[in-house]
């Protein structure tokens, strides 16, 4: 399906101001690309101030994708990309974790494979890890493909305390 005009020069202010695009934008924008430009309109006034350094707003963004609330791994897969890009280590991504951590510990189950996937893609590989971590990546990449955020709950006994000290 082709996209009109306005939808058009939404997708590419979007992909301007916020450096990427998703299937999930796709849908908004085709059922309601007004609604899509206001939420753009939105999102990017902290990129218009520009109080905080680049880097620290993909922070949040991780923070966010990576909380036990939203758990959305496609935009903390975008986020990490962004924060390495802009200069963030894994020691800093890690803290940022350890932070959203409080909210409950599937922060670091969901967000550490993540990380570990992301850093390998960026030339940074972590290596010898745990068999367990090597399984919950899998686990991730594998699991409910049908779900928006693709989550994965591993259960009480999923190993992480056992094998990563959490």
């Amino acid at each position: 399906m082709t996209l009109t005009a306005r939808q058009q020069e939404i997708k590419t202010n979007f992909i301007r101001v916020r450096g990427a695009w998703s299937d999930t934008w796709e849908g908004v924008l085709r059922l309601d690309p007004e609604f899509l430009a206001a939420y753009l309109e939105l999102s990017a006034v902290p990129w218009r101030k520009n109080h905080l350094d680049d880097k620290v707003k993909e922070f949040i963004y991780i923070a966010i994708d990576a909380a036990t609330t939203h758990l959305y791994e496609p935009g903390l897969r975008i986020h990490i990309r962004n924060a390495l890009k802009y200069g963030a280590t894994k020691e800093e991504i890690m803290e940022v974790y350890q932070l959203t951590s409080v909210l409950g510990m599937h922060t670091c189950t969901m967000g550490v494979p993540v990380l570990i996937d992301e850093l390998a893609k960026a030339g940074q590989p972590v290596l010898d890890l745990p068999e367990c971590i090597k399984k919950k990546r899998n686990t991730i990449e594998h699991s409910n493909t049908a779900t928006r955020t693709r989550r994965v709950d591993p259960g009480p006994d999923h190993g992480w305390n056992r094998c990563c000290g959490g």
